[in-house]
């Protein structure tokens, strides 16, 4: 899994999460705003085809509105590592 928090002149801020899970690439794409979330499903058909391109074919691009809260997004993400013993 790797999360990119971007802030965009055009599409304001962004939480994209790409996951490959045993071949499989699923691709979602937090916005805050409607119209960021209709300019990224205009182009979804070519980013699949580029996911496709880099190894991953049938790849599902989603799109969510998002409030913004990284805070939050970062740890849902880390909730599954909670109890994961990281020492040697």
């Amino acid at each position: 899994t790797v999360v990119l928090d971007l802030s965009t002149s055009a599409l304001g801020d962004l939480w994209i999460t790409l996951s490959a899970v045993n071949g499989a690439c699923s691709c979602w794409i937090r916005a805050q705003h409607v119209d960021a979330i209709g300019a990224i499903q205009e182009h979804a058909d070519e980013l699949r085809a580029r996911l496709s391109n880099a190894g991953y074919p049938g790849a599902s691009v989603q799109t969510a509105l998002w409030d913004g809260n990284r805070v939050r997004e970062l740890a849902t993400m880390m909730r599954r590592f909670k109890g994961l013993n990281v020492e040697a």
